[in-house]
């Protein structure tokens, strides 16, 4: 896969894991199984233990070679689009500006791919539209955008028909990743601070029991190792909150929750060594992190 400067190579990608296996088996080789293989804590081993075999159960055929057969029709298919996005880039290009009449000639899938070009080029980095491409798209189409805001730095207008677009000023403090150490009290930028405490499972669990806890102001998970951070709100982040049947977009969340744009972007998210998002203040902490009667270590998260 060529991504920019970055070459990828996967050689074992169409084979499968039981094939691997086999062969290491075979010669002799041993190979090192990664404990987060096993846990329901990530979406790919939830697919590989409950979806994957309900579906080879349901079909007539070999399943992963029809899925590596489909994935390299699709990526071929893919593949051809970009190289005709990009000569179509270059026909709508006017400086800095795209040409309307010229965007809109092409089909919709070529549009979406030189809309991407256009944007990730002045932008300087990839963006994530956080659904709002299609709409986008459509109301480009119809010459009225209605939605002119991409995320909180980036505008896009349409001016002597042309697509033009502005950076929009930073207002608010955001914060990078910053480690968090357990039992140290971290003061933030907004003059608020946080901390991760660990503590009582019984005080804990009486907390809860009792629904005192304020999830403005804290949250209770259970963590065996974790190395915790704080970060600002980043594009593509999804959370999966206590007694929630799955994740869903943390925009859409704290939108629906009627917050501010500066309140979306000064609250700080908690997040694992892996990124994964466990707490965010004002809602329930992660799903994956509950406290249960057999947690051997809570840690209690503050937010003041």
């Amino acid at each position: 896969v060529l991504n920019k400067e970055l070459l990828l190579i996967r050689p074992l990608i169409n084979h499968s894991r039981q094939d691997i296996r086999r062969f290491l088996k075979k010669i002799n080789f041993p190979w090192r199984e990664d404990d987060s293989n096993s846990t329901p804590k990530y979406l790919r081993n939830r697919i590989r233990s409950n979806v994957l075999p309900n579906w080879k159960e349901s079909v007539d055929r070999d399943l992963i070679k029809g899925i590596s057969k489909t994935r390299r029709l699709l990526q071929q298919d893919d593949e051809a689009l970009w190289y005709y996005s990009k000569i179509a880039y270059n026909q709508c290009s006017a400086g800095n500006s795209i040409k309307i009449h010229k965007f809109n000639d092409y089909p919709l899938a070529v549009r979406r791919r030189v809309l991407r070009l256009w944007v990730n080029e002045y932008f300087l980095g990839d963006i994530n539209f956080e659904g709002k491409e299609s709409e986008l798209l459509a109301q480009i189409q119809q010459g009225n955008i209605n939605t002119p805001d991409i995320n909180q730095n980036l505008k896009i207008e349409i001016k002597n028909s042309l697509l033009s677009f502005c950076k929009i000023k930073e207002k608010y403090k955001t914060l990078p990743h910053i480690l968090l150490p357990l039992n140290q009290r971290l003061f933030l930028p907004n003059t608020r601070s946080v901390s991760a405490t660990q503590v009582a499972l019984d005080v804990t669990l009486g907390k809860i029991s009792m629904k005192s806890v304020e999830q403005s102001k804290e949250a209770f998970i259970s963590s065996e190792d974790t190395t915790f951070q704080i970060r600002s709100k980043m594009q593509g982040d999804r959370f999966q909150q206590l007694g929630s049947k799955g994740s869903k977009k943390v925009s859409k969340i704290m939108t629906n929750a009627k917050w501010s744009k500066q309140r979306k972007s000064e609250t700080p998210v908690f997040v694992d060594e892996t990124n994964q998002i466990i707490w965010i203040p004002g809602f329930a902490p992660a799903e994956n992190f509950k406290v249960t009667t057999v947690t051997k270590r809570v840690i209690h998260l503050t937010y003041d």
